[in-house]
């Protein structure tokens, strides 16, 4: 084979892959356009679609203050609600006790009347009994000092009877007389 066929082959392969390439290259340029085209439409759709989205969020952010607001007053009424129910309730709970301690007194007033004499009738027989008790050992006592004399003198008495020999006895007596006293 001759150089020039070689050479001129070479050259149309290389111009003939040129061309390929050229026309594989528009192809995917126009492929890369039409898919930047499309990208871009759709990046165009998309921004649209979040300033909707932004909007709607400063819509929301809104409601959500405005609901926040609302929802502050009502826990505020809530309670202001509570505190009169509250108050309310103690005044009538107080009405209901006084009104029943009233009626229980005045029943226990009724009821126990009869009991109220028989307690009175006990306490004076109860303080008459005292008295009487208190004056029957006040004499019980005078009686058992009369009788302390009375023996004392007694002993004395038979001390002195008694015989010179028996100063013994005397002497004990005497002696068991100051044991007494003391």
């Amino acid at each position: 084979m001759e150089p020039i066929s070689i050479g001129l082959g070479i050259v149309i392969g290389g111009l003939l892959t040129g061309i390929s390439v050229f026309a594989y290259l528009g192809r995917k340029a126009a492929r890369d356009a039409e898919a930047i085209r499309r990208l871009e439409e759709q990046r165009s759709g998309l921004d649209q679609e979040l300033a909707e989205v932004r909007t709607q969020a400063a819509s929301f952010d809104r409601q959500v203050a405005e609901l926040e607001t609302r929802l502050d007053e009502q826990q505020k009424r809530s309670g202001e609600i509570r505190e009169r129910m509250v108050e309310t309730f103690a005044k009538i709970s107080q009405a209901t006790v006084d009104s029943n301690s009233k009626t229980f007194l005045q029943l226990a007033t009724t009821k126990f009347e009869p009991f109220k004499e028989m307690l009175n009738k006990t306490q004076t027989a109860v303080q008459e009994l005292e008295t009487k008790r208190v004056k029957a050992y006040t004499e019980l006592q005078e009686a058992t000092r009369q009788i302390i004399t009375v023996n004392n003198r007694s002993e004395e008495h038979t001390s002195e009877l008694q015989s010179r020999s028996d100063l013994v006895c005397r002497l004990l007596l005497a002696k068991k007389k100051k044991k007494k006293i003391q």
